[in-house]
């Protein structure tokens, strides 16, 4: 029976987005948990699984029902349905139009899973092949994301994906297990890639597409009841269990679960359209460091600038309504600065165009025991306040992470784009070498494919005599 009572604001009202984890692809509505769906269920949700996508597929018709069902009696649970390959031999036009008549229904949210599999070959590939064709083209029409199946067969998919796929509002291959160029052909094609218990397998090559790729590329998913992480391997599977994932890929990653939770959790809404709040963040973690976001202004126009594709890093929203003053970044801080590693002024924006605040609030939190205060900039503060900003610093700075990004000026200026008339590269070096009378210092260069050579601004690292570190490109935090 359907709990006319579940508390239409779990799923229809704009969801905050949390260090909570999702479950992208789940088939609750299987055998397997015929005797404790319900307590499945609350497992999850003490681990704290907050929202799911029940995938219907199995039975045919009964499945798509049953999966609706599931979503309707249970918060936090949303809906896919659709023609899984293995079917599709017995599929006829009344699945899709069953389907159709699910579009208004703000819980079915994908549909899915379609795809192709020549592993078992349930079904002759032609026929595979023509379903989901015509699965591609109902996502279009729908405007619902593609939830796609693929085992032995990625190239064939992505190659009908590129043909037919006009008009998609996006997808997520699930359980994704192609290697790193064809994953970056989905994610080029605008899907993302869901991961599974697979990742915490040891021979598994989906380990070096996470090693690879920036972990905005993926959502997180258990296939409940398929393919149990390790240490389950072989025992039925269920969402609680996704947290294995998340624990994984952090590990493979070198970030904090909690980072993965929300880059993913963001990505699930995203990849859905499920609709959540954008809440800007003055101070925000990533790992054991507290980020401080001061501004939204920058000196230069880096052609590179992941602010031009999203204001989300990691998970966090940096678009501020205003800039805050000392006392509202002292107050997003917190008394207990001591507990994190760093602090660290970078946001998306040059934090030392509040020369004044960054000294105010770096005095306090010097006072409160912050362990260090780290500072990224362009390097061009001194030339735009006309002082000293180091010294002007001295003693409240323990390091500099300072951009170079180019071996020479016309690189850079052609790259970062700083103020018409600044001599901005020799400036950048000059506040380097001011710098290193004071505190620590790095400096940085993104990965641009074909912008310049490494060993050229490595050149310019060592004349300066500080070590260089290059930062992946398209991979902020």
């Amino acid at each position: 029976m359907e709990n006319k009572n579940r508390g239409s604001d779990t799923h229809l009202s704009p969801h905050r987005i949390d260090e909570v984890l999702t479950d992208s692809h789940v088939h609750l509505h299987f055998p397997h948990y015929g005797e404790d769906r319900d307590d499945v269920i609350r497992r999850a949700e003490y681990t704290g699984v907050k929202w799911m996508v029940e995938v219907g597929c199995g039975e045919g018709l009964k499945s798509i029902e049953d999966a609706r069902k599931i979503a309707h009696s249970h918060r936090g649970i949303y809906y896919a349905a659709g023609v899984h390959p293995h079917e599709t031999a017995m599929a006829d036009d009344e699945w899709f139009e069953r389907i159709k008549t699910l579009r208004s229904d703000p819980l079915f949210v994908a549909l899915g899973e379609t795809g192709l599999d020549y592993a078992k070959k349930y079904s002759p590939v032609a026929v595979q092949k023509k379903w989901f064709t015509k699965s591609l083209r109902l996502s279009a029409e729908l405007q619902k994301p593609l939830v796609v199946h693929v085992r032995d067969a990625m190239d064939d998919a992505l190659a009908i994906v590129e043909k037919e796929g006009n008009g998609l509002t996006g997808g997520i291959f699930h359980c994704f297990s192609g290697d790193v160029e064809q994953a970056r052909k989905a994610l080029s094609l605008g899907f993302y890639l869901s991961i599974s218990g697979t990742v915490t397998f040891k021979k598994s090559r989906v380990r070096e597409v996470v090693q690879t790729l920036p972990v905005e590329a993926f959502l997180v998913e258990t296939d409940s009841p398929f393919l149990s992480p390790h240490p389950y391997r072989g025992k039925r599977n269920e969402p609680a269990r996704v947290k294995e994932v998340v624990e994984e890929i952090a590990r493979l990653k070198n970030l904090a679960p909690e980072d993965v939770m929300r880059v993913t959790n963001l990505n699930f809404h995203r990849a859905f359209k499920i609709p959540y709040e954008n809440e800007p963040k003055i101070a925000y973690r990533i790992r054991n460091s507290l980020y401080l976001n001061i501004t939204n202004r920058c000196t230069n126009t880096c052609t590179f600038c992941g602010k031009f594709r999203s204001w989300y890093v990691k998970g966090h929203y940096l678009k501020l309504d205003k800039e805050p003053s000392t006392n509202e970044i002292l107050d997003a801080v917190g008394d207990n600065v001591s507990r994190y590693d760093e602090v660290v002024f970078c946001g998306y924006g040059e934090p030392l165009l509040r020369l004044d605040v960054v000294k105010d609030v770096a005095s306090v939190l010097k006072k409160r025991g912050a362990a260090s205060i780290r500072i990224d900039t362009d390097g061009l503060a001194s030339a735009v306040h006309g002082i000293d900003v180091p010294a002007y610093l001295k003693g409240l700075i323990d390091m500099y992470s300072v951009s170079l990004n180019a071996p020479d000026a016309a690189t850079y200026n052609k790259l970062c784009r700083p103020p018409s008339g600044m001599d901005a590269f020799n400036a950048l070096l000059n506040f380097v070498r001011s710098a290193t009378k004071y505190a620590r210092v790095v400096v940085t260069a993104v990965e641009i494919p074909g912008a310049f050579r490494v060993k050229d601004v490595q050149t310019v690292a060592d004349t300066l005599n500080v070590p260089l570190r290059m930062r992946p490109f398209n991979d902020l935090g």
